[in-house]
């Protein structure tokens, strides 16, 4: 998790972190947010995690 935090902590983006069980020793960088949970907007959950698409088409 540190490698991953440091690499993206390089990029010019901001980045959102579900920190897990180690949340109290994982420490983020500047253009991170996170915490121990964190909700999973619809558009970033995976197919087999809902019955509904997030798009249809006619």
């Amino acid at each position: 998790m540190r490698r991953v935090i440091a690499a993206l902590a390089e990029m010019p983006i901001n980045v959102i972190v579900s920190k897990g069980p180690l949340h109290d020793e994982i420490e983020l960088a500047d253009n991170m947010w996170g915490r121990s949970s964190c909700r999973r907007p619809r558009c970033c959950r995976s197919p087999t995690s809902s019955s509904r698409t997030a798009a249809t088409t006619p």
